[in-house]
């Protein structure tokens, strides 16, 4: 079944027990987060957590959308991705920061 709503997981990128490869894949999930677009997370990227790998958003959208990282995130107007439709993507991010996100116009 195709998602309807955007799903935003917020967790670590790399090996738990391998830290001396760098892994660009996703790896511990802390939360996640479901909500129709425009929105800003309520939760923020988890603290440094040292063997846990580095804090990051992975993010699915049904649609063409538009994402800014930040303590204070515009996906209007701010520094921003553009998430092409139904792509999952993983994003580094720094500990407090939250993801926005808009439909891509």
């Amino acid at each position: 079944m195709a998602r309807t709503l955007p799903l935003v997981t917020a967790g670590y990128v790399g090996s738990l027990t391998n830290r001396t490869q760098t892994l660009a894949l996703p790896g511990k999930a802390v939360w996640s987060e479901e909500s129709a677009l425009p929105f800003t997370t309520t939760g923020v990227a988890p603290d440094a957590l040292p063997g846990a790998g580095d804090p990051s958003f992975t993010v699915y959208f049904p649609v063409d959308t538009v994402i800014s990282i930040g303590p204070a995130p515009n996906a209007s107007t701010g520094a921003r991705y553009f998430v092409p439709a139904a792509t999952e993507r993983s994003y580094y991010a720094q500990p407090g920061d939250k993801l926005a996100a808009v439909a891509a116009v």
